[in-house]
């Protein structure tokens, strides 16, 4: 749990932005969400679809953004396909 001291010059959405957070609410937020959630969200929302192939894009492209690479534009799909059947 994060703990913030809250005061006019320093907001609490500045601090959380500098914590990597996003707060819910302008004033007085009581949930924040992880930014790089949000990413994985909007590009989950780009390759929207309701299959598995959509949802494994999105998160390879979102590790990818973090620095995780994969050998093959298909690795992820694959092993998760392996995994179901």
């Amino acid at each position: 749990m994060l703990q913030l001291s809250i005061c006019k010059c320093r907001p609490a959405p500045v601090q959380l932005l500098s914590h990597g957070l996003f707060g819910c609410s302008p004033y007085r937020p009581g949930v924040a969400i992880d930014i790089k959630q949000l990413d994985f969200l909007s590009i989950l929302h780009s390759n929207t679809a309701p299959n598995l192939s959509a949802w494994c894009t999105s998160l390879q492209e979102h590790l990818g953004s973090l620095g995780h690479l994969f050998d093959t534009e298909v690795s992820l799909n694959t092993c998760l396909w392996y995994y179901i059947f």
